[in-house]
């Protein structure tokens, strides 16, 4: 995506549905407010590694995840800035178990849950986790975690995934955890009632897209195609996806476009774009009622 001629990727709504945050020329998070045009940029110097900034729950802060050797051992940083005063929180996000190891992942991200509580999520520790943490940066809860995690938009849960384990349900005040699906899942992301997570499993070694009802585990693929990055439409009757193709290289996949289905699975997808590489679509929220 182009904004005013920049390229952005892994856009995040604000709750409102208003603004927009994204990491621009590879260092600068920024915020555009769409009805005035205004284009901020609020802090430099981040480290692009396709992470996706994220706004907190009440949409009056943006975080983004720094990565930085200094000190020794301190390997990333969620950074959130307050947009009225500038104010600035750092939340340390060490490695849990031992040094520095493996490969990172490429994705971050950071989100904010409706309460104030904010999650971070971080490929750079070995294994990686993700950190919960206040509006004022104090650490709640840790957990290894594979993939980026999901506030439910109802509800104080998390959902993740961790090798071994499977697709986490996590009530965060409690501390209380659930398996939804052992098979383990990515890139999670909840219907706009709480009630249904879409996420990305592997059959056969083919990126899928499921859709689980949280309260029973009944789990059933989306659509046929191999896909990515589910999103929800805003009245949780639809699911846009990245759609994808085997790359030359073995183990690899690449972006054909993007399309959407019936959140039932009923009907044939819909094409958004043409097969232009168009990747990682996020829909919309509604704007709060009255």
């Amino acid at each position: 995506m182009l904004v005013g001629n920049v390229e952005a990727e892994f856009l995040s709504w604000s709750p409102d549905g208003q603004r927009l945050t994204y990491i621009a020329c590879w260092q600068e998070l920024r915020v555009l407010d769409l009805a005035s045009g205004i284009d901020r940029t609020v802090m430099v110097d981040v480290l692009y590694e396709q992470q996706r900034p994220g706004f907190s729950g009440d949409g009056q802060r943006v975080y983004a995840v720094v990565s930085t050797s200094q000190p020794p051992g301190l390997l990333d940083v969620a950074v959130g800035v307050d947009l009225s005063t500038g104010n600035v929180v750092r939340v340390p996000i060490p490695p849990p178990f031992g040094a520095h190891g493996g490969v990172p992942l490429p994705v971050r991200s950071v989100q904010g849950s409706r309460s104030g509580r904010e999650v971070a999520w971080s490929a750079a520790p070995s294994p990686p986790q993700l950190v919960v943490f206040s509006s004022t940066g104090q650490v709640e809860l840790r957990r290894t975690s594979d993939t980026t995690p999901a506030w439910n938009p109802t509800a104080e849960q998390l959902v993740y995934s961790t090798s071994g384990r499977g697709l986490i349900l996590l009530d965060v005040a409690s501390g209380r955890e659930r398996v939804l699906d052992q098979a383990g899942g990515t890139h999670p992301v909840w219907s706009p009632d709480g009630q249904r997570v879409a996420y990305v499993k592997m059959i056969s070694d083919t990126p899928t897209i499921y859709v689980i009802d949280v309260a029973t585990a009944t789990s059933a693929r989306l659509a046929m195609d191999p896909a990515d990055f589910p999103t929800w439409s805003a009245e949780g009757q639809w699911i846009a996806y990245q759609r994808l193709t085997s790359s030359s290289q073995p183990g690899y996949w690449d972006s054909l476009g993007l399309r959407m289905m019936r959140a039932d699975g009923s009907g044939t997808p819909v094409r958004l774009t043409p097969d232009d590489g168009s990747s990682a679509p996020v829909y919309a929220p509604l704007p709060p009622g009255p």
